[in-house]
């Protein structure tokens, strides 16, 4: 059968996707486990296809105020990274990684994942099923499964930190899968968070695992008046209960073996938090010093290290000033809540369809606020999901005050 520019429209959509999702997924793992980066990554490719795309089905992008706004908001950050350089010069950091390039980069990045985002589709559930299936085998099979964390043996320098990329790409593909899972299915749903607590508790991301688990209590609480939420809460306590008594060993030797996955919680002197505590109070003074247009740059001057910025949402006043931490703001607090609150009301109208834009509005919030920095480029594909949905809502909500419904 012929396809027509619709079709080819969706089914590109779909390719970039899984590309973006599970093929970086386990390429990334490939990498791991080689300790050997291609010449040219899967993130460059990716980018180019992205770009190919938009321009090919332009028409389709739905060029709306939000998506005018990323636009203007990336220029200008393109615009002050050039300024920058041309006026002061690069800095290189402790390994070798210029400042420069290491922004166009996230901003090439961010981009390449907006626009997917915002073309976003949600595939079959036998099909979302099938791509956490083989990544929670990936996990699986490269874990050393006496504490239970991924395998990064081989692995050394910036290549370490891929374990983060993984953690976010996995945990996103669980909540898209767990929302949309019908609300009858309760056993399949606590099966799926006892699976995908523990592909994260393995991939040894903190943040991604309890923000997670943060983001599933949220929604059963605020479903709770539900008997199914009801029912589904009930199971969890039990089934939790009874994996705990069954496996009390394996975790009193996993409090010592891997105590890094409990240290927040269970120690009053992590060193970790700490780090993030003294590297939020070295960007709060870069902040002070320099409330309008940040201290770009800075951390390499004072830490010789791209990494040491704060890890949230200040990091982008920090990096580039207070107009980009405005817009920041708009963009991951108050849109996202508003998108929250939106698809709370209309999953009571469509029989519980937006249950996946709850729960990734509720992860990019909190990922964003206490946990993630600008240069975490899924922030801008959750965001482009998310701005897709309000496009959609304005249309329905359109139509419906039109009578055209």
């Amino acid at each position: 059968m012929k396809l027509n520019v619709i079709d080819l429209y969706i089914l590109s959509s779909k390719v970039l996707l899984v590309l973006y999702l599970p093929v970086s997924f386990f390429i990334w793992y490939i990498i791991l486990n080689t300790n050997a980066e291609p010449i040219i990554g899967i993130s460059t490719i990716l980018s180019i296809l992205t770009f190919l795309y938009f321009v090919v089905f332009l028409k389709y992008q739905h060029l709306d105020k939000n998506f005018i706004l990323f636009f203007l908001f990336t220029l200008y950050i393109l615009f002050y990274i050039f300024i920058i350089k041309t006026l002061e010069g690069d800095l290189v950091d402790i390994y070798g990684r210029s400042v420069f390039r290491y922004h166009l980069n996230t901003l090439i990045l961010s981009t390449m994942s907006y626009i997917i985002g915002r073309n976003f589709i949600v595939f079959k559930l036998k099909w979302q099923l099938a791509l956490f299936s083989l990544m929670l085998v990936q996990i699986l099979y490269n874990a050393n499964l006496i504490n239970l964390s991924i395998n990064l043996d081989n692995v050394e320098g910036d290549l370490t930190g891929l374990y983060l990329g993984l953690s976010d790409i996995f945990c996103i593909t669980s909540l898209l899968l767990f929302g949309s899972v019908d609300k009858s299915q309760i056993k399949f749903k606590i099966v799926l968070i006892f699976l995908s607590s523990l592909g994260l508790f393995i991939l040894n991301s903190r943040s991604s695992l309890y923000i997670y688990l943060i983001c599933i209590i949220f929604y059963f609480l605020i479903t709770f008046k539900h008997i199914k939420s009801i029912k589904a809460v009930f199971y969890l306590f039990l089934s939790t209960t009874v994996i705990g008594l069954i496996f009390f060993d394996k975790i009193k030797t996993l409090l010592v073996v891997n105590d890094r996955m409990f240290a927040a919680i269970l120690k009053s002197d992590d060193a970790s938090s700490n780090e993030r505590s003294r590297l939020q109070n070295i960007g709060i003074n870069q902040i002070t010093s320099n409330p309008i247009f940040g201290d770009y740059g800075g951390v390499v001057k004072i830490n010789a290290d791209l990494g040491t910025y704060i890890h949230n949402l200040l990091s982008y006043w920090q990096t580039y000033g207070l107009l980009v931490f405005i817009i920041s703001l708009y963009f991951f607090i108050y849109q996202t809540a508003k998108v929250f609150r939106l698809s709370y009301i209309l999953n009571y109208k469509f029989n519980n369809h937006y249950n996946y834009i709850m729960l990734l509005s509720s992860y990019l919030l909190l990922s964003t606020v206490f946990t993630k920095s600008y240069t975490w480029f899924s922030a801008w594909f959750v965001l482009g999901i998310l701005h897709n949905f309000l496009y959609n809502y304005r249309l329905y909500k359109t139509k419906y005050t039109s009578g055209n419904y």
